[in-house]
């Protein structure tokens, strides 16, 4: 539209008209923003005619010009008001329109975010020291790499205790050092530096030399748990356990106590809760109840955790040496204990069993006797039935069978069997066709003609002997035509006795904890075994003095305290009788002959092992016991010619060595079918040097096995008489009159003296005096009330080597009693003084630990023993790896777990590889010790990081690719963790021979070396099958960044003023460090730089090969003001001339 005259002259109503008119139809026409701009410039912008009508309003007259710019505004504001409308909707419609076009399938899947995670065990164990924690526990971690005193010595296991047999010790090649068998290592350090009370937890990885099976693990995680304090009791300890197991497991969580041992503990108990899904009520419910066994609860897997508890009063050095009051302690560890399995026939032989199987079961090991199984021998014999022998007669066709007409009280069947043994009225066990054994299902068959109705046994066949070659023909006195279930069925319980408890290892031992437990009555049988004329022997009419046969010498009264002996002669070697047999073979003893048979059998009845050797075969008539001289050499009953050291314990003729002491005797001694004179010798050995023997040589036996735990020295005149009157019994002949007895080592039984108090106190448990008195006597513990109060015991000599004082009674009542009488009560005392040396680091751990998992990665947890190879090829680590300095194991259990890891990195390529074979994408950490060897041999153990990272930089997802991990991602992490202990470090080129020697670096902060970051060598990645994707890998000593980190967290104060950002691209040589151009920058622009980030590097195109472009973002501001165009532009410009000056940069967009 076109004005030349902007008066609004005569017409101007109608032109105004015109105006709004003609802006209103055009209004409604403009359909999108851009028209909308177009209409508001034509019709109310500077030149529209609205604003020509308005300019010439000072051509009118003022009355006229008042009336004329009123209505001028009127309708310029009503098209304002109509141009907002019309904006406001066309501006809807256009958002209406967008969100349409962006609308998505909201079906499609998510994008993932990259989180990782901690590893469960990781998880575990922080809930668990929380938890501890919050009821005033403290925490501390020690080394994994441990002293023998700290590991063993100073816990009550000298080097000769049996209870080291309950901890396969890996021993690392470096002296008096072994891997941690146990958290507890650490209570001695503990007590020799802090004072009571004292709330502590030791929490990290224990070792054992043991197979990983179903149930076993050579590597695992402990939390172990000590408090000492006044007037604490195991009725605390109970109540610390339970609410830490309602507070892990829920408040309805049920608690168990029951009797243990450990050597450092005493009362010992082991801890059980009920099954965490169920409350122990539902049988149908497959959540398993976590249980304690021998001290330790097992959670988890692959390595486990396991958290366990005991009771002690007095047996730590510590506390004998800096006057501790009692402790309290929790602790864990798996020990092995050696199986005793008692046939319940032979068992109510001793004493008068009424209860249920299931029952006693229970008892036995709420008492610390565990029944791990009970075999109940008959179950599969119904089809059985026992039969005689009526004819034999060979087998017309067929050479090797016989054919046997065999009775079965009513019915005769014909029976055809290769078997040689059988004779005319032999009576043996039938199965006809169709039956079953435990082998399988019986057919009938036709042999050369004849059909063989069933078949006759063997006793391996029905499980009640060894004997394979023949038939199992019975005793006298079997009922023919009866099931043979109906009375020779048998329950055998597998008893596990712990090595305090060599006196359980026989049947008079078990009978005693029963006699106690359910006040059962011995039967006679059991009261000649307790008769002290039992000990003796009396002789066969006619018979010499032994005195005249036999005499013994002892030269070594510490290695061999006593010994007894007794001659027969006159006697017959041959197959002892079957029920003797049947005995032996359910106990788990393979039958010999009769005269070897009743000292296996005398060693399971009395717990005495004992010995026959063939008193021809004997080169004098004098037995001599010494130590074995230089040299000398002994062949045993198991072939082997073995060299003896002058330590070993020998018993000789006189001249030379016919037994090893208490482990094996000697080939040219034993019983043989020509034997008609036996010496039948009991004695008692040194348990240290019976446990020392029997590792050196690497031979262990039932002897053995219970000499090293200890066996009562007033025993073997009562083996030795027993063994005598059965051999009597079983092959003939005649005794010499009396024993061969020589006792130098003779020692007073040892006395208590306590008050029944004393009990309640220990246990938190209030027994009546005469409830005292009536458990211990019924254990044989002589108690003898005294008139003030007090109770003089004498320790029987079958507990001489576990019970010394009132803390091993207390346990003694409170086991048969029952430890799950003790009550839930929480220690009173005052919470000790926070710990100067703080948590030994686990809060640094759980930090980085989360530092990690938060950046995507995923916790695992590796072996710390590895192959040496891998030890010395792929340890990347802050030290360059040699051989001499590995650490290695002296007895490990397999090459591949044989070096303690100088390196992370090995361990996590190795997890990595199975997992990538799953997966494109695999970031793992780790955070665990390492180990190299110091210059004078001793372990320097360090915590390390490692990280391996592979695959693509995202999850694969469907939106979009991300591209492949590279350096700069691996770095990244380790920047992230850095950063979360205030840590900003330099990074420089290396080189190692396992990595790509161009994308390494080393880690420095202030020049110390923290680690390596870098890819992994192609040439390695294609050896380990992990070609063709870059292997990212970074390792730190963790150590070192936790004594680099900032002390105080520096807080800066945003500047309110706002910043600058301009942007600088240049072109440098492509060897020129990227480290080096930002400290360029930093130092040009001065204090006005707030930062400078670089955002793009460019190669190729207009870009001169050999160069690089990269582009910076600089960021300028001031703290005390806002920066004028000018500053900044001089601050830039320093920029570019100390680029152009110091590199060559060539300044691009100038």
């Amino acid at each position: 539209m076109t004005h030349t005259d902007a008066s609004p002259g005569t017409d101007w109503p109608r032109r105004l008209d015109e105006l709004q008119s003609v802006a209103l139809a055009e209004l409604d026409r403009a359909v999108d923003a851009a028209a909308l701009e177009q209409w508001r410039i034509t019709h109310l912008g500077r030149k529209s005619a609205l604003s020509d009508l308005l300019s010439g309003l000072g051509k009118l007259p003022p009355d006229e010009r008042r009336e004329v710019g009123s209505a001028a505004n009127l309708i310029k504001r009503s098209l304002e008001q109509a141009f907002a409308e019309r904006e406001r909707a066309v501006r809807q419609r256009e958002l209406a329109q967008a969100l349409e076009r962006e609308r998505i399938d909201v079906t499609l899947p998510g994008r993932p975010p990259s989180v990782g995670a901690l590893h469960p065990i990781t998880q575990t164990i922080d809930e668990c020291v929380e938890i501890l924690r919050s009821m005033g526990f403290q925490l501390t971690q020690t080394p994994e790499v441990e002293s023998d005193y700290y590991n063993f010595e100073s816990l009550n296991m000298p080097y000769w205790h049996p209870a080291r047999d309950m901890q396969d010790t890996l021993y690392v090649r470096v002296p008096d050092l072994v891997m941690r068998t146990q958290t507890t290592a650490y209570q001695a350090r503990v007590m020799s530096t802090q004072q009571p009370p004292v709330r502590i937890i030791n929490v990290g990885r224990c070792y054992r030399a043991e197979e990983t099976d179903a149930t076993h693990e050579w590597m695992f995680h402990q939390i172990d748990g000590l408090a000492v304090d006044e007037g604490l009791t195991l009725a605390d300890l109970r109540g610390t356990l339970t609410t830490f197991a309602q507070r892990m497991f829920g408040s309805r969580t049920r608690t168990r106590f029951r009797c243990d041992y450990f050597p450092f503990v005493e009362p010992g108990v082991d801890f059980a809760i009920s099954c965490y899904r169920c409350d122990g009520s539902d049988p149908s419910c497959d959540g398993p109840p976590a249980r304690a066994r021998a001290g330790g609860l097992r959670l988890g897997a692959p390595d486990g955790f396991r958290l366990g508890h005991g009771r002690r009063a007095d047996r730590h050095d510590q506390v004998r040496h800096r006057g501790y009051p009692p402790l309290l302690r929790q602790r864990s560890a798996l020990p092995r204990a050696v199986q005793m399995k008692v046939p319940l026939s032979w068992l109510r032989e001793l004493v008068e069993i009424e209860v249920p199987l299931p029952a006693l079961r229970q008892r036995l090991t709420l008492a610390g006797l565990e029944v791990e199984d009970v075999h109940e021998v008959g179950n599969d014999w119904r089809d059985v039935t026992v039969g005689r022998i009526v004819e034999l007669e060979a087998h017309q066709r067929r050479e090797s069978l016989n054919v046997a007409r065999v009775d079965l009280g009513g019915s005769t069947v014909t029976v055809v069997t290769g078997a040689p043994n059988l004779k005319v009225g032999d009576v043996v066990p039938y199965v006809a066709a169709g039956g079953r054994l435990p082998s399988g299902e019986v057919g009938r068959r036709d042999l050369g003609g004849i059909t063989s109705e069933g078949m006759v046994c063997s006793g391996d066949e029905l499980n009640i002997s060894p004997d394979k070659d023949g038939i199992y023909v019975f005793e006298a006195g079997v009922p023919v035509g009866q099931p043979l279930e109906a009375f020779l069925n048998e329950a055998i319980l597998d008893i596990y006795v712990t090595a305090n408890r060599p006196d359980c290892m026989s049947m008079m031992g078990i009978a005693r904890e029963v006699h106690a437990l359910f006040g059962a009555p011995y039967t006679p049988a059991m009261l000649r075994l307790l008769d002290p004329a039992t000990a003796r022997v009396e002789g066969s009419p006619g018979a010499p003095a032994i005195d005249e046969l036999l005499s013994v010498r002892i030269d070594d009264a510490e290695g061999c305290p006593r010994f007894t002996a007794s001659v027969v002669r006159g006697i017959h070697i041959g197959p002892s009788p079957r029920w003797m047999e049947r005995r032996l073979h359910f106990a788990g003893v393979r039958p010999i002959s009769n005269v070897v048979d009743v000292t296996n059998y005398v060693m399971l009845e009395v717990g005495q092992p004992l010995h026959a050797f063939d008193r021809a075969r004997l080169g004098s008539r004098t037995i001599v016991v010494r130590r074995a001289l230089p040299g000398e050499r002994l062949r045993t009953l198991d072939g082997e010619e073995r060299v003896l050291e002058p330590r070993m314990m020998v018993v000789t003729d006189g001249q030379r060595a016919r037994s090893l002491a208490g482990i094996m005797g000697g080939e040219d001694s034993e019983i043989a079918d020509s034997t008609r004179e036996v010496v039948l010798e009991g004695a008692s050995w040194d348990r240290a040097s019976i446990r020392r023997t029997s590792a050196a040589l690497n031979l262990s036996s039932e002897a053995s096995r219970r000499f090293g735990r200890g066996v009562d020295p007033d025993l073997t005149a009562l083996a030795v008489a027993r063994a005598t009157r059965l051999t009597l019994e079983l092959a003939g002949g005649e005794a010499a009159a009396g024993l061969a007895d020589e006792y130098p080592g003779a020692k007073p039984p040892r006395r208590i003296e306590f008050r029944p108090r004393q009990i309640d106190v220990l246990l938190g448990v209030q027994f009546s005096a005469e409830q005292v008195v009536q458990t211990l006597d019924d254990l044989g513990f002589q108690p003898q009330p005294a008139s003030d109060g007090t109770l003089r015991v004498t320790v029987p000599g079958w507990r001489r080597f576990d019970v010394e004082g009132p803390a091993d009674l207390a346990e003694e009542v409170g086991r048969i009693a029952g430890f799950d009488l003790v009550p839930s009560t929480m220690p009173k005392g005052a919470l000790p003084t926070p710990r100067l040396d703080g948590d030994g680091g686990f809060a640094d751990e759980l930090r980085a630990r989360r530092t990690l998992a938060a950046a995507g990665l995923q916790e695992v947890i590796t072996y710390s023993l590895v192959d040496p190879g891998m030890a010395a090829d792929l340890s990347v680590g802050p030290d360059d790896a040699d051989p001499q300095a590995l650490l290695r194991v002296e007895n490990p259990h397999s090459i591949e777990h044989s070096v303690l890891r100088p390196s992370l990195i090995g361990s996590l390529l190795y997890a990595m590889r199975p997992n990538l074979r799953q997966r494109d994408r695999v970031l793992l950490y780790e955070l665990a010790r390492t180990w190299r060897a110091s210059a004078d041999q001793s372990p320097d153990e360090r915590r390390h990081v490692g990280i391996v990272m592979v695959g693509p930089r995202a999850p694969r997802h469907w939106s979009e690719s991300d591209g492949t991990l590279d350096f700069f991602d691996v770095k990244g992490v380790v920047d992230a963790l850095l950063a979360a202990f205030r840590i900003s470090a330099s990074y420089a080129e290396s080189r190692h021979p396992s990595l790509h020697p161009g994308r390494t670096a080393d880690v420095r902060v202030d020049g110390e070396r923290l680690g390596v970051v870098g890819q992994l060598h192609p040439a390695v990645a294609e050896r380990l099958d992990v070609g063709g994707v870059p292997v990212l890998v970074a390792e730190l000593d963790f150590d070192r960044v936790i004594e680099a980190r900032e002390p105080l967290l520096t807080v800066h104060t945003p500047s309110r003023f706002p910043p600058a950002d301009r942007d600088v691209s240049f072109v440098v040589d492509e060897a020129t460090r990227h480290d080096e151009l930002e400290r360029a920058i930093l130092e040009a622009a001065g204090g006005l730089l707030e930062d400078a980030q670089l955002f793009d590097v460019f190669r190729g195109g207009i870009v001169p090969a050999g160069r690089k472009s990269l582009a910076f973002s600089l960021r300028y501001r001031a703290s005390d003001r806002t920066l004028d165009d000018d500053e900044v532009t001089a601050a830039h410009a320093r920029v570019e001339q100390a680029l152009q000056r110091r590199f060559g940069a060539e300044v691009r967009g100038r």
